[in-house]
């Protein structure tokens, strides 16, 4: 399999998490709060925890996936390099 092709998809991946995490956010922007008659407050809050979560998780994994595909790129261009130079 080609190792190039597999780390595009992970970036894909957690792109896609980090895009979850912000629909996640925007949802509980959307939804709101609201208190009842009785005073109690009913908000979504599970959505903050989660959201904050997933895009942390997009975040660090995309970033680890873009340096890590740009450190295999430079590898392969010096050993290319030095193929050319003997």
């Amino acid at each position: 399999m080609n190792s190039r092709k597999s780390k595009v998809s992970w970036l894909v991946i957690f792109i896609g998490i980090a895009i979850l995490g912000m629909l996640s956010l925007s949802a509980f922007h959307v939804i709101g709060s609201t208190i009842d008659a009785k005073g109690f407050l009913h908000e979504p809050f599970a959505l903050l925890p989660i959201g904050y979560a997933l895009l942390v998780i997009g975040g660090i994994g995309a970033l680890g996936s873009f340096f890590t595909n740009a450190r295999l790129k430079n590898r392969i261009r010096t050993k290319n390099h030095n193929v050319k130079d003997q």
